[in-house]
């Protein structure tokens, strides 16, 4: 209603708008990006209240941040694409929480940065394209943990890949793509 419609918190007061977006619900909360002239985009979370609506981590010190993206939930967890400190752009979770915040896994490991899209929730998991680097773009699993986290199949060997353009999941948790 209009009388229910207002501005929740300026994120960024007195500067450049906060280009809030990418809202995505997880473990009951709104998780989104926004950006704040003295750290960048980075990723936050709010339960719909003022004193509920804060930044969750400072993933990438600086005024660059660490440009969240592909903000997807799997069973109350949030995960994420974004720039961290010494592992490039990587496949993020979190819980809500800065401790909760981590890289999955360093899938490119050091700075560089592997190339990620097309993520779907396949049951309790995270099914994705992944380019590393050395097999081209190929299907990939997460389950939120490194060990958890790997190729599903190198389908067109090579550096070129076979850069699966989108997945679909039967209700016989059978997972399709071309």
């Amino acid at each position: 209603t209009p009388a229910g419609t207002h501005l929740l918190l300026d994120l960024s007061p007195g500067f450049s708008p906060s280009y809030a977006g990418e809202f995505t619900v997880s473990g009951g909360r709104v998780f989104f990006r926004a950006t704040q002239y003295a750290v960048g985009q980075e990723l936050f979370v709010t339960d719909g209240t003022v004193a509920g609506t804060r930044m969750v981590i400072d993933l990438r010190p600086g005024f660059e941040g660490s440009a969240p993206t592909d903000l997807i939930d799997i069973g109350g967890t949030l995960y994420f694409v974004a720039t961290s400190g010494d592992t490039g752009r990587e496949l993020h979770r979190s819980d809500g929480t800065a401790a909760g915040t981590k890289v999955v896994a360093d899938i490119a490991p050091g700075f560089a940065s592997p190339t990620l899209s097309q993520f779907t929730v396949f049951g309790n998991r995270l099914l994705f394209v992944c380019d590393d680097g050395v097999t081209g773009p190929e299907p990939w699993i997460s389950d939120g943990t490194s060990a958890g986290t790997f190729m599903l199949a190198d389908v067109r060997p090579g550096v070129i890949g076979s850069n699966p353009p989108e997945f679909a999941v039967a209700a016989n948790g059978i997972a399709v793509f071309a």
